[in-house]
Parts: C-alpha cells; sequence; structure tokens
C-alpha cells in the first residue's frame, strides 16, 4: 500500500502541470459551490437559494493598538 503511495505521490510531483494552481482552485471552489447547492436544494435547507445576498457587515477592530517596547 505504501509503495503505491509513494509511487503515486512521485508521479505527480514528476508529471508537469497543464494549468496553473489558482485555475485549479477556481474549478475546484467552482465545482464545490455547485455541489453544496444542489445538496442544499435537494434537502430544503437553503431558502436564500436564486435571491441577493445581504451586504457584508463592517468589520470592527476590538484590539489593542500597537504597542512600543521600552528598552
Amino acid at each position: 500500500m505504501n509503495k503505491m503511495k509513494n509511487f503515486k505521490r512521485r508521479f505527480s510531483l514528476s508529471v508537469p502541470r497543464t494549468e496553473t494552481i489558482e485555475e485549479s482552485l477556481t474549478e475546484f471552489t467552482e465545482q464545490f459551490n455547485q455541489l453544496n447547492n444542489q445538496r442544499n436544494e435537494d434537502e430544503g435547507l437553503n431558502p436564500n437559494v436564486g435571491t441577493a445576498p445581504e451586504p457584508a457587515q463592517p468589520l470592527e477592530w476590538t484590539g489593542a493598538g500597537p504597542r512600543k517596547m521600552k528598552g
């Protein structure tokens, strides 16, 4: 089993990529979103499908500002 994993890893590293990582990630994200939306529609869990998304709320910084160190 480990021999097969090692072979697959080495083979995948030796084969040149035909697309960039960004393109692969974009395609994966699109497929994931489509499957997730389909699952939610099938289960009736997503009442907002087909509606405009709500605007994002602005973030507020609640942490302390930068501190000066005394030497």
